[in-house]
């Protein structure tokens, strides 16, 4: 009910948020339809994204090497993006960033994290491992219908040579897509307080 009720909030909230003349951060997001959950859902983190003035990944966008986004947005508290930039040097930027609201009411609030730092492309090595291009990542579906009340949406997104691909998940309990957001979160190494 409580996911449902955000979804809710995403719709009303994001298409006013920003208008269809920004850039689109997902596919099928402007495919608004009050019973398109998913677009709704899509919104609502387009929404957040522009708010933190993030790059969009997909649809056309212009994106030099490869870039890894992880979405966690979670039912009771702000929502943290993570983002893995290659750069020309061969190494990386992190990018965190952080509000205080867990859901727009009208805004997302202060920006409570918003740091940039320089990782060596060693210290990157497991994403790659799990998310770069042609590993298993690319292969799974958008989204699976697992929802709940409680928890957090997780989305990674990737963006390699043109290619996009992004994979949704409610609060995964194991597996490939929680090792890659545990992962985007020990490259932070901030105490975000409980994984869920």
């Amino acid at each position: 009910m409580r996911y449902l009720f955000v979804l809710v909030v995403f719709s009303i909230f994001a298409p006013h948020a920003y208008g269809y003349d920004s850039p689109q951060y997902f596919p099928g997001e402007r495919d608004f339809d009050a019973t398109n959950n998913v677009a709704a859902s899509e919104r609502g983190k387009a929404h957040l994204l522009v708010y933190l003035k993030e790059p969009p990944l997909c649809c056309g966008a212009v994106v030099r090497g490869r870039v890894f986004r992880f979405i966690w947005a979670r039912a009771f508290k702000g929502p943290v993006v993570l983002r893995l930039n290659e750069q020309a040097s061969g190494g990386w930027l992190l990018h965190t960033k952080m509000v205080q609201n867990h859901i727009p009411q009208p805004d997302w609030g202060p920006i409570t994290v918003n740091e940039t730092k320089s990782l060596t492309s060693e210290r990157v090595e497991k994403i790659l491992a799990l998310v770069d291009f042609g590993k298993v990542f690319w292969s799974q579906p958008v989204r699976i219908d697992r929802y709940g009340s409680d928890g957090a949406g997780w989305t990674i997104e990737a963006h390699k040579d043109g290619a996009y691909h992004y994979v949704a998940r409610w609060s995964p309990e194991n597996g490939y897509i929680q090792e890659i957001g545990k992962e985007f979160l020990r490259l932070s190494e901030r105490a975000f307080g409980t994984v869920y």
